[in-house]
Order: structure tokens, then C-alpha cells, then sequence
């Protein structure tokens, strides 16, 4: 799907406000359908905004002043089911940082300092994934299908990692050019 044809609701949490301002700028310029909203601190404001709004993505600094964005991230998804997160840090973290989040959440992660194709290439693969999965999810609620909830979690770990190589593919590409 083109970025264009994904209405979504998008949760920002950076504490650099300047920082903010720019992967705003990049996700409202390129994104015609999606409602940003930005938070520079984890506050009331914060926690009222996401009781109120079904959040399609949340993208998050992992180290955010006083609170860790792993730590929120665990508050989260105790408060809510079916998130997804993209994560982005200065710091040196694999994927075997978030193992805690398989299976709870869809998530991914970007290093700072993060390019505008980057971010636009991560929101795209994780919005199509979680639409998809929503769709699933959906259809399984709505009609009696041949499989059971495990088939469907399987189906939806098979896309992550179908659409996490895409994305390293990506990364390669871009590397390249």
C-alpha cells in the first residue's frame, strides 16, 4: 500500500523537542492521512490522549529522561492489547533487547540519527503488518475459519518476519545508493 492510503493515529514520545519537530515534520509531509500527535514527556496528557484514541503506532525513544520507553512500553501493553511500537535510540540495542515484547506487541527499531526514507520505510512496513493483522484478527471474530488463534498468531510472526527482511532489504538498498 502507498503511504497516502493508510489512515492511521500516530503517538510520537522523543523528549528532545527539536527532535520531535522533525519526525513530525517528515510523517506529516509525507503522510496526508495520518493524525500525529507529539508528546515531549510522558505526562497526564500523555496517558489521557492514548485512554481517548485508538493509537495505530507508537514511535518512542527508548531512553526518555526519568522513565525507560521499554519500561512504558511494558505499562502499555498491560493497560492495552494489539499495539505497535517503533522504537528509536542513540544507544546500541538488538533485537534481542526487545524479546520481552514477543508475542505482546508488534514492534521494530531504528538507531538515531534516523533518515527520512528510514522512518518512512519502517512506518509503512509496520502499519501495513498491523492493518493486516487487525484484518485477520477481524475476520476471525466476524466468520468461522479453518484454523484456530494459534494459526492466526502464526500467520501474523510469519509477516513480521517476512516484511522484517523486506526492511533490511531496504536498508541495503538505501546503503547502496
Amino acid at each position: 500500500m502507498k503511504l497516502d492510503e493508510l489512515d492511521c493515529n500516530i503517538v510520537m514520545l522523543e523528549d528532545d523537542e527539536m527532535t520531535l519537530d522533525v519526525y513530525q515534520q517528515i510523517l506529516s509531509n509525507s503522510i496526508k492521512t495520518a493524525t500525529i500527535k507529539g508528546f515531549d514527556s510522558i505526562s497526564d496528557d500523555f496517558f489521557d490522549y492514548i485512554k481517548t484514541y485508538h493509537i495505530d503506532l507508537f514511535i518512542m525513544d527508548i531512553v526518555l529522561g526519568e522513565y525507560s520507553g521499554i519500561d512504558l512500553t511494558s505499562k502499555l501493553l498491560k493497560m492495552m492489547k494489539g499495539l505497535t511500537f517503533l522504537f528509536v535510540s542513540g544507544f546500541n540495542y538488538t533485537y534481542d533487547s526487545f524479546k520481552q515484547f514477543e508475542g505482546k506487541c508488534l514492534y521494530d527499531f531504528i538507531s538515531k540519527p534516523v533518515s527520512h526514507n528510514e522512518l518512512l520505510i519502517r512506518y509503512n512496513a509496520l502499519i501495513n503488518i498491523s492493518k493486516s493483522y487487525n484484518k485477520i484478527i477481524d475476520n476471525s471474530r466476524s466468520s468461522i475459519i479453518g484454523g484456530s488463534v494459534d494459526d492466526l498468531r502464526d500467520e501474523y510472526f510469519k509477516r513480521i518476519e517476512e516484511d522484517r527482511l523486506m526492511i533490511n532489504k531496504f536498508r541495503k538498498d538505501l546503503r547502496l545508493n
